[in-house]
């Protein structure tokens, strides 16, 4: 509203000049009929132009207001869902425990996949209830972690990170390794520590394995492309093609696990105990 007052403003000679010319062509086409035919057509016609292109312009806005209304409805399911599946798996009725993982949305306003430590720009920060280790995903898949946060804005590791390392697991058979990025394609993860006495082929899916305290199981992480048996060990080197564009990101969701300081807390209670 205000640039529209400011471009009135700005050129209010103009208008006022277009608003006279106006009036003039009016009172001219009403005493020749001749005008006015011509004048009604080409109006007509104006009119037409101007209903279309408004058209269009209200259903790209209608449609970015649509898809803002499903992703907050999107939200709700997500966290829903975790609500049910931890009731039917711990059947108890704590509301705390049936509710480990909050959805938040947000947008990538910043992203790099080029060097060897990739990272994104979020437009959600501490206001918003984001904090360091919240998992990053989007509709296809995971995407990176919150490492760093202001009151506005945080910063994750994409997947195209040499710092970052991915919990997963095959999805059919539950073997689970880690992913990490060997810098030579943004679209492929390198997968350890999978056994090379299973069955693994091309095309199998691999998952978050849940593991930790970052990210849910079973989000897709991508999909075996090529695989190897070691000769130094008896594991696999599986290349795995990613299942999310990082070339083409910009709504995704920030997961945030609700019982991460009791887990944290409780390991490295254990840890001390052990050493």
């Amino acid at each position: 509203m205000q640039s529209i007052l400011n471009f009135i403003k700005k050129n209010h000679f103009f208008l006022l000049f277009l608003l006279l010319e106006t009036i003039a062509f009016s009172i001219t086409v009403n005493n020749r009929s001749r005008e006015r035919t011509f004048f009604l057509n080409s109006s007509n016609f104006v009119s037409t132009v101007i209903y279309n292109n408004y058209f269009k312009i209200s259903e790209f806005f209608g449609l970015r207001k649509e898809n803002d209304k499903l992703l907050k409805e999107n939200i709700l399911l997500k966290n829903n869902n975790y609500i049910l599946e931890d009731t039917i798996t711990y059947k108890i009725n704590d509301t705390i425990r049936n509710r480990q993982y909050k959805y938040l949305t947000g947008n990538v306003i910043k992203n790099s996949v080029l060097s060897q430590n990739n990272y994104i720009t979020i437009n959600k920060g501490k206001k918003d209830g984001i904090i360091k280790d919240m998992a990053v995903v989007n509709s296809d898949g995971v995407v990176g972690i919150v490492t760093n946060v202001s009151n506005n804005y945080c910063i994750a590791l994409s997947l195209l990170n040499t710092l970052n390392s991915i919990g997963c697991k095959l999805k059919n058979s539950e073997y689970f390794g880690s992913a990490i990025w060997d810098t030579k394609s943004y679209k492929q993860l390198i997968l350890n520590g999978i056994p090379n006495h299973v069955e693994v082929k091309k095309g199998d899916t691999v998952v978050t394995s849940g593991f930790g305290y970052i990210f849910p199981q079973n989000i897709n992480v991508g999909t075996v492309d090529t695989l190897w048996k070691n000769s130094d060990n008896n594991f696999y080197t599986i290349r795995l093609n990613l299942s999310v564009d990082l070339k083409n990101i910009s709504n995704i969701y920030l997961i945030k696990n609700i019982l991460q300081n009791e887990q944290q807390k409780l390991e490295q209670e254990t840890k001390e105990l052990l050493e």
